[in-house]
């Protein structure tokens, strides 16, 4: 019973990833212009609801690591939001914005693929590290 609701929890991290993919996908094009703001917002809102989701699920508090990797995903897809639904920039400025919100899209991808896979490793120190560098390389 558990295991099938951290993988619904799962599931609704790789949906989130999936949006991250997208948006990746569109910078290498450089149509990152083309982001539905609606689908950007429902996926900010889903992120930040996943706390209150977890603790529904599961009747229990979100491990300390998984908050913190949480915490980090919201602010990273608040950050697309103001990026990607701000003003369109001049067509000569696109490349420039997209270089370098491109690797912001890989590592929000990683961030995602670890707390899928938090969901199912008892490591708690292992992932402070890992936070503790992507926190590091993503200033």
């Amino acid at each position: 019973m558990i295991t099938h609701r951290l993988a619904d929890l799962a599931a609704l991290r790789s949906a989130r990833r999936a949006s991250a993919r997208d948006i990746f996908n569109r910078l290498l094009l450089e149509q990152f212009y083309v982001t539905n703001p609606r689908e950007l917002e429902e996926v900010v809102r889903a992120a930040q609801h996943e706390e209150f989701v977890y603790e529904h699920l599961l009747g229990e508090p979100m491990p300390r690591q998984l908050r913190s990797a949480l915490l980090a995903e919201v602010r990273a897809w608040e950050a697309f939001y103001d990026v990607l639904v701000r003003p369109p920039v001049p067509e000569e400025d696109y490349g420039v914005l997209c270089s370098r919100l491109r690797p912001r899209a890989l590592a929000l991808m990683d961030l995602l693929d670890v707390e899928i896979e938090m969901l199912t490793n008892p490591l708690v120190r292992y992932y402070e590290r890992w936070l503790q560098n992507y926190a590091e390389s993503s200033r």
